[in-house]
């Protein structure tokens, strides 16, 4: 669950689901989704149709960690 806010409030102003969504399929059909990306309760009501993905995991973004991660290896095995 992602929530987000202002500095200072005592409750989150918004808060949606961590979860991203792409079409399993091409786009074939008029009436078919549209849009590359689904956020939040919109990839929610096309559960079926998309390819779920989770991004964060225990608060940290997990394809930005493995290329820093990478990068830090690269570096060590190189130097």
């Amino acid at each position: 669950m992602i929530k987000v806010g202002f500095a200072g409030d005592n409750i989150p102003k918004c808060r949606f689901p961590n979860y991203i969504g792409r079409p399993k399929h091409t786009r074939v059909m008029a009436g078919a989704l549209e849009g590359d990306i689904f956020v939040g309760p919109k990839a929610e009501e096309h559960r079926g149709l998309l390819s779920i993905k989770y991004p964060m995991e225990h608060g940290m973004i997990w394809r930005e960690f493995g290329t820093t991660f990478n990068r830090e290896k690269a570096a060590e095995i190189f130097f």
